[in-house]
């Protein structure tokens, strides 16, 4: 090596310069790639910012997740609450009118339609009017086997999706009363309810099952079909 102060040659090492005697500092030892790269890997740490950004990832994705199953949980609550509302008009005077509303309006349009044509272009107001006669006398009815304080509860006991086949089948239908059908269908279901009346003193008590089905268009599901 050479002095950094003379200029002169010395010796390797040398912590003074014999010839000038400046001071060369301290002994300098240089190690080899694999220690140098060794000691880089074993020092290297994780820095705060980016153990603060794998955390919010992480909690995003848990958010997503926990979304996903409430999402489906709604997704069958609006489904029953429609349900649970048309169970509930029953015993009210003003049943089919409230009823009717439950329907899509391409359904609606469909009763219509039907109606007209079994009834010589006959209108809504006819239509309703008739369904509400009808609702009159299945009260009536109810009235005379179980009298007038009747009771009546229900359960929804099975709730299951409508096959491909079953929505293009529901949407034919409707076409097939000219009614065309512009919004999206972006759900279906089969809904059983375990159904039970019986009278005041609770010595009659009958069960039976009713049928439903009910689509979702747009946000909104809607009550897409009824019966025994």
């Amino acid at each position: 090596m050479f002095c950094k102060h003379c200029g002169n040659k010395i010796n390797d090492g040398a912590s003074y310069c014999p010839i000038c005697g400046g001071e060369l500092g301290k002994k300098v030892t240089f190690s080899s790639n694999k220690q140098v790269a060794s000691n880089q890997v074993k020092k290297k740490k994780v820095s705060p910012k980016k153990t603060k950004k794998i955390k919010i990832l992480a909690g995003i994705l848990c958010i997503i997740i926990a979304a996903v199953f409430i999402g489906n949980y709604i997704y069958n609550l609006d489904c029953k609450h429609v349900v649970n509302k048309y169970m509930k008009l029953m015993a009210e005077e003003d049943c089919v009118q409230k009823a009717y509303k439950l329907f899509p309006k391409e359904y609606q349009q469909s009763m219509i339609n039907s109606y007209k044509e079994d009834n010589d272009g006959a209108d809504e107001a006819e239509m309703l009017e008739e369904k509400q006669k009808d609702y009159e006398d299945g009260i009536q009815s109810i009235e005379n086997e179980y009298g007038e304080n009747w009771k009546y509860s229900f359960e929804i006991k099975k709730v299951e999706d409508a096959s491909r086949k079953e929505i293009r089948e529901w949407k034919q239908s409707l076409e097939n009363s000219k009614v065309k059908v512009d919004r999206r269908i972006k759900g279906m279901k089969n809904v059983t309810v375990k159904f039970r009346l019986q009278s005041e003193d609770g010595k009659k008590n009958d069960k039976t099952d009713m049928d439903l089905v009910v689509v979702r268009l747009g946000n909104k599901w809607y009550i897409a079909r009824a019966g025994w």
